[in-house]
């Protein structure tokens, strides 16, 4: 058992009660084929357009899924167009993007979403005691928006976030903080909000899109890591970091100078801009996936655990004395969430 989507086991957590003879888990009203009696009609009224207004957030994150997907595909076939180039592969660099393009079809193979998701997103899966901890509660939401069987599986992040990025294929993440800090009520309203990314079939291209970012992802792990010894040893960080700074720089003033074409210079100068636009995307997903959990019912509880870890966030810097600049941009985005979350529930709740 590998814990990836489509395969069931207890390491993975898949949604849904296992194999057969055990009783199956609870599913979720019909809307579409239910007619409701009298006395339910409101209510099923409500819920169905509670469960329309879920799945209308959930399409709006497909679509921003795949613009960021598109990002990265760019983005990473102007890296393997450059490495052709360095390494003076003129006359075959056509052929080497085009295996690369071809190397797409490994994206189906059984078991990608959890290789994908353990090099790209860093997750794990989940330890006996954890298992224990969310699986009660993993089952219970994903019966709560109908998505109880063998099709998703659980996978930890090791993370003090209140939340997971997208996650890849039929992966659903939750982090280390969410499953040691909340209560059993408030992690099953962040589980429905993971959950509720997934309503809209998405699986094909995220494990497509995943696997042409890779060497995107891998120059942006080289960055981050020199900002991380820039910090840690100042002089020599700083110095690496000049020195390829002011050569893509060079390259760039090189390509504006003596490339005849326009669209050339333009390729270069992609990188810069690409951090930006996935960085508005992000933003939106996490918008989106909020919103689908509020429509799904649990507006209230999603906020209650922004408000839990901001004021955790908030204590934890004041002790350690030092942080600010990173206290402050956590806690503006995440007061720029809880925003425009309370706004959307009152809009729901506005009779």
């Amino acid at each position: 058992m590998n814990g990836v989507g489509d395969a069931g086991g207890p390491s993975g957590l898949p949604v849904g009660n296992g194999p057969s003879g055990q009783v199956p888990a609870p599913r979720p009203p019909d809307w579409e084929a239910r007619t409701p009696q009298p006395a339910q009609r409101g209510v099923t009224e409500r819920a169905r357009a509670a469960y329309s207004g879920a799945r209308l957030s959930s399409r709006a994150l497909f679509v921003s899924e795949v613009l960021a997907a598109s990002i990265w595909t760019l983005f990473s076939f102007i890296i393997v167009y450059w490495a052709c180039e360095a390494l003076d592969l003129r006359d075959t660099k056509w052929l080497v993007i085009f295996v690369w393009v071809l190397s797409g079809l490994l994206a189906v193979l059984p078991g990608i979403d959890g290789m994908l998701s353990k090099i790209l997103l860093g997750v794990r899966l989940p330890t006996t005691v954890e298992e224990a901890r969310i699986g009660p509660v993993w089952k219970s939401a994903a019966a709560k928006i109908g998505m109880a069987g063998p099709r998703h599986s659980l996978w930890i992040e090791d993370s003090k976030e209140v939340t997971t990025p997208i996650t890849i294929g039929r992966t659903v993440g939750v982090t280390h903080w969410a499953l040691n800090k909340l209560s059993p009520a408030l992690l099953e309203a962040v589980m429905v909000r993971e959950l509720a990314s997934h309503m809209v079939s998405r699986s094909s291209l995220s494990r497509l899109g995943s696997w042409y970012s890779i060497p995107a992802r891998l120059v942006a792990v080289a960055i981050r890591s020199l900002i991380r010894l820039s910090r840690t040893v100042p002089v020599i960080g700083w110095a690496i970091f000049s020195f390829l700074v002011l050569s893509y720089l060079g390259v760039v003033l090189a390509a504006v100078i003596f490339f005849e074409d326009p669209v050339g210079p333009l390729l270069y100068l992609l990188p810069l801009l690409a951090p930006l636009v996935l960085a508005g995307v992000r933003h939106w997903n996490e918008r989106m996936a909020d919103r689908a959990a509020a429509d799904l019912g649990f507006g209230p509880q999603l906020i209650e655990v922004f408000y839990l870890w901001q004021a955790e966030q908030k204590a934890q810097f004041e002790r350690s004395g030092n942080g600010q600049l990173v206290w402050l941009d956590s806690n503006r985005v995440i007061s720029q969430r809880i925003r425009a979350l309370e706004i959307y529930q009152r809009a729901l709740t506005r009779p």
